[in-house]
């Protein structure tokens, strides 16, 4: 887009607005202890990507903005040395993350837990309320920024594990490429099978609820194949929809 058109372009992600590991630990003492975790709604720090997002939008020819990156492997926000910048003024912004765009559920649906984890550890429905509620209210303040919404439609939650741990094997191939110090202080904090099977079920609620209420809101959706594949594309306007089947 930038060498194509011309124009400047700051791509951000919403998991690069995690909040930092010691207040996601605070966060649980606070709320409850699955908000360690990072990933659901209220575990991102909002105010912050606002402020990039506002930055953005009025960033004159000589100003630029420092975007905040997360560190996966440390499991918190990086060093602000690490940071990117980004020069001049910005033409596009895409804000792109795996629960952007998603409203709240009803009351309704969060009664009856959807696996494991939400039985055993969640027994209450405390977090699961809290996550809701974080949606309904700062979540949707972010979300309304969205001029054009563009979803990407996974086959089912059963892709998405796997897809998971595509991604965490790709994640321990680059940590091999560390020094030894650097690898063993990344290592622990990479996932086996069994750890992401748990580190998923955080998600699987709301990851079917996305699956089955984004497409009706999604001006560009691309339907994905098992392989990541992209089958279909559906563009959407105001007077008409249009699918095109890949």
């Amino acid at each position: 887009m930038e060498i194509q058109f011309k124009l400047n372009v700051a791509v951000l992600s919403i998991d690069d607005f995690y909040l930092t590991r010691q207040e996601r630990e605070l966060l649980a003492e606070q709320v409850h202890p699955l908000l360690k975790t990072r990933g659901v709604p209220g575990t991102h720090d909002v105010k912050l990507a606002l402020a990039v997002i506002e930055q953005l939008r009025h960033q004159s020819p000589h100003q630029s903005s420092d975007i905040p990156r997360f560190d996966k492997a440390i499991d918190d926000r990086a060093q602000t040395s690490d940071w990117d910048q980004i020069q001049g003024s910005v033409d596009v912004i895409i804000l792109e993350g795996w629960c952007t765009g998603l409203s709240a559920q009803n009351s309704k649906a969060l009664l009856t837990p959807v696996n494991e984890l939400e039985a055993q550890e969640d027994t209450t429905g405390i977090w699961r309320e809290y996550v809701n509620q974080q949606l309904a209210n700062q979540y949707c303040e972010l979300f309304e920024q969205i001029d054009n919404l563009i979803v990407l439609k996974a086959p089912s939650f059963a892709s998405v594990y796997q897809w998971r741990l595509l991604q965490e094997q790709k994640l321990i191939e680059k940590i091999k490429l560390f020094d030894s110090e650097q690898m063993k202080s990344a290592n622990n904090k990479t996932m086996s099978p069994k750890e992401i099977t748990r580190f998923i079920s955080h998600y699987q609620r709301l990851t079917e609820h996305a699956i089955d209420t984004l497409p009706s809101k999604a001006d560009w959706l691309l339907t994905l194949g098992d392989n990541h594949q992209i089958k279909a594309l559906t563009l959407k306007d105001s007077s008409s929809t249009a699918e095109t089947k890949l």
